[in-house]
């Protein structure tokens, strides 16, 4: 077997490679997907209590159900499209992150507002999951905090022509 160092040998798949982000960008947009993951999680949640609900008001009309029950199915009906929403923004401003566009700085703080809107509308809906909700909490606010940090709004704001064209963050 030939050695990889050896010409017409490929030692990596033929995808461009991109540049390692700085340690606190890809922590940073490491919990954003992590985050996006317990919101999609959530959702699932809602839509299951969705469907126990929606089971327990079968056989009667959505008017005549039962004051706290479908009080409660009407506020999980808003809460899905919520969830859905959240889970995208979330995946869409990691994956800008991981890019370094300049609207993933205003967009990682309209995510955490969304965010604490959706635990908001869970807990108005009475489904909020103990833990899931701190661990969103606790995430939200290390992602704010990591945002706020020198090297990160230094990679985000800069200029992307002038990302392509330098080296990293801290070579000027």
């Amino acid at each position: 077997m030939a050695s990889p160092s050896e010409p017409g040998q490929v030692t990596r798949d033929s995808r461009r490679i991109r540049p390692a982000l700085p340690s606190l960008v890809d922590q940073m947009r490491i919990l954003i997907w992590l985050q996006f993951h317990l919101t999609s999680v959530n959702l699932v949640v809602a839509v299951v209590a969705g469907a126990i609900l929606s089971g327990s008001t079968s056989g009667r009309s959505y008017a005549s159900a039962s004051g706290a029950s479908g009080d409660q199915l009407g506020r999980l009906e808003m809460l899905m499209p919520a969830r859905k929403g959240t889970a995208v923004l979330l995946g869409l401003t990691a994956a800008l992150v991981r890019r370094g566009f300049l609207v993933a700085f205003p967009l990682v703080l309209a995510a955490e507002a969304v965010v604490l809107v959706d635990l908001g509308l869970a807990a108005r809906a009475g489904i909020v999951v103990g833990i899931v909700a701190a661990l969103l909490v606790v995430l939200g606010g290390w992602i704010l905090a990591d945002l706020f940090r020198r090297e990160v709004r230094a990679f985000l704001l800069r200029s992307s022509a002038s990302r392509r064209y330098s080296g990293p963050v801290g070579a000027g």
